[in-house]
């Protein structure tokens, strides 16, 4: 599947969920549907947006890495280097942040009313190698006051880690059982 068809999918997906819920409102089922969106966004396999903070950068150079940590995504950081892995391996110097807390995304998924709506919010999907104190920083009290959308959780976010610099798309793997699909 390229890009186009994973997000379409994706569109599909939630929109049916959410139409489910529409059906059924109730406290109870808000609580499974904000679940569902949690694991799906978190899963989410269409384009990302990969921001990193100088910080984290220059972390990086100074563990010899040389290439971009666009070529690096959440599996690789715990991988050791000579598997060509950032060697964090135990998470304690880099975290990979959505800059869009996944609850605000949830939240603005609840808002939707069209599908169009629903691509428009998985498109603005963005994550950023940030150090982990910045990360500690952002959390403490400013997940829920970073903004609804990318533009304002950026500004937020530069007052915790400085200035993200966008430096390509997220390495996102499908790495899916295709064994299943040849029957």
């Amino acid at each position: 599947m390229d890009k186009k068809e994973i997000l379409k999918f994706y569109v599909e997906m939630v929109n049916s969920i959410l139409n489910i819920y529409n059906l059924n409102k109730n406290n109870t089922t808000e609580k499974i549907t904000k679940r569902i969106l949690n694991w799906i966004i978190r899963e989410y396999k269409g384009k990302i947006k990969l921001y990193a903070s100088e910080d984290a950068i220059k972390w990086a150079k100074s563990q010899g890495i040389s290439d971009s940590l666009s070529n690096y995504n959440w599996k690789d950081q715990v991988k050791k280097k000579e598997k060509g892995g950032l060697g964090d391996k135990k998470r304690e110097n880099l975290h990979l942040e959505h800059i869009i807390p996944i609850s605000q995304i949830i939240e603005n998924l609840f808002e939707t009313k069209t599908s169009n709506d629903i691509q428009n919010i998985l498109n603005e999907i963005s994550v950023a190698w940030i150090k982990r104190d910045q990360q500690q920083k952002l959390d403490k009290g400013h997940k829920q006051e970073r903004g609804e959308n990318l533009k304002t959780c950026l500004e937020c976010c530069k007052e915790y880690c400085g200035e993200l610099t966008e430096i390509g798309e997220y390495k996102v793997t499908l790495d899916y059982d295709n064994k299943s699909e040849k029957k």
